[in-house]
C-alpha cells in the first residue's frame, strides 16, 4: 500500500519535487480567476484558521522536505488509525453510507477524531490513473463530515 511507503522510508527526492511542482502549478493556475483566489482565501480561513496563510502557502510548499512527509505519514498513517472503506457507487443511498460509516468509526471509539471529506471532479467520481493522481482536471472538496473541527494552529 502507498501509505505504508510514505511510514518506512523517506519519499524519493525526485518524486518528492514532481509532487510538489505540481501542487504549486496548481495552487498558482486555480488563483488565475477570480474565483480560484476567493477558493484559495477560504480554504485558508477554514482550513488553517488564518486568512493569513493565503499569502505564505506557496513558500511552505517550497520548503516540504521528505523528512517532512515521513513525519506526517508517521503521525497520521499508522496502521491502528487507517480505515479504508470501498463502497460501490449506486451500491446504498448516500445517508445509508454515512450513517454506516459513522456507526462503524463509533463502535471502534474513533467517530470523535475523525474527519471524512469526500471530494467530486466537475460531478464525477475520480478514478485514479497509473501515476496515482486523476484524470481531467482538478477535484475539489464537494462535503465533509466530522463530529467536531478544531482548527490546527
Amino acid at each position: 500500500m502507498v501509505c505504508r511507503q510514505f511510514v518506512n522510508a523517506p519519499v524519493d527526492a525526485a518524486e518528492l519535487d514532481k509532487a510538489k511542482t505540481l501542487l504549486i502549478a496548481g495552487a498558482l493556475r486555480s488563483r488565475e480567476t477570480v474565483d480560484g483566489r476567493g477558493y484559495a482565501i477560504g480554504s485558508a480561513q477554514w482550513v488553517q484558521g488564518d486568512v493569513s496563510h493565503v499569502n505564505d502557502d506557496i513558500a511552505r510548499l517550497q520548503a516540504v522536505t521528505a523528512a517532512d512527509v515521513q513525519r506526517v505519514a508517521r503521525r497520521y498513517l499508522p496502521d491502528d488509525r487507517r480505515v479504508l472503506i470501498h463502497c460501490k457507487v449506486g451500491a446504498r443511498s448516500a445517508e445509508a453510507t454515512r450513517l454506516a460509516l459513522r456507526a462503524g468509526l463509533t463502535e471502534i471509539g474513533r467517530w470523535d477524531e475523525t474527519l471524512v471529506a469526500t471530494y467530486d471532479e466537475f460531478g464525477r467520481s475520480p478514478v485514479e490513473n497509473p501515476e496515482h493522481g486523476t484524470h481531467h482536471g482538478h477535484a475539489s472538496v464537494a462535503g465533509s463530515l466530522a463530529r467536531s473541527t478544531k482548527h490546527a494552529k
